[in-house]
């Protein structure tokens, strides 16, 4: 299956969708649910939408996919983790991390992915990322994690950036490459374009 993996920057909530050659094994089913996310905010940045904060993270997979490529890991399989990642969120909303209990927010979102993933494989995604137990799966998780630290930038919102990049900083210690890209005096003045 085909599926897009790009993204024409424009109106947030009616992006348009053009077809790319990345293969995924996201079911036809998932991704109707995925295109619904165009409907729920981020906590963070009321402009923007959880599809648009989902895409945006699969782009900047995309620019640095010579650091995925570094590991050994298909540009294709970091998609499908960030892909099912956030499906919780059409039935939970955007949670603030600030103030969520990482305990309920798992519970919580796990209720929500029961109810809207059927497929046993991307189900298994969704735990893998969850959790964190796969090198790769902790890979997306740090990707999800700059593209929001890019988000606050865009905003230039300082005072969240310094807290996020504190709480999170945590996801990139296992990769240096990462951790090159944060740690650089420039990242936090300027918006990484995908």
């Amino acid at each position: 299956m085909l599926l897009s993996d790009s993204f024409y920057w424009g109106t947030p909530s009616k992006p348009s969708i053009k077809i790319d050659p990345i293969q995924t094994t996201i079911s036809v089913a998932t991704i109707k649910v995925i295109e619904q996310l165009k409907n729920v905010p981020r906590v963070w940045n009321k402009e923007e939408n959880v599809w648009v904060h989902t895409e945006g993270t699969i782009e900047l997979a995309k620019k640095y996919r010579d650091i995925i490529a570094i590991y050994g890991w298909s540009l294709s399989r970091i998609i499908d983790l960030l892909r099912v990642h956030d499906l919780p969120e059409l039935l939970t909303g955007d949670m603030d991390p600030r103030f969520t209990n990482p305990h309920s927010k798992f519970q919580l979102e796990e209720w929500a992915m029961i109810n809207l993933i059927s497929d046993q494989n991307e189900r298994n995604l969704w735990y893998e990322y969850s959790s964190g137990e796969t090198l790769d799966a902790q890979f997306a998780k740090a990707f999800d994690k700059l593209q929001f630290l890019n988000e606050l930038i865009k905003l230039w919102d300082h005072k969240e950036y310094n807290w996020a990049l504190k709480h999170y900083r945590k996801y990139f210690i296992p990769f240096p490459e990462l951790l090159d890209i944060i740690d650089n005096p420039t990242f936090s003045t300027i918006r990484i374009e995908a």
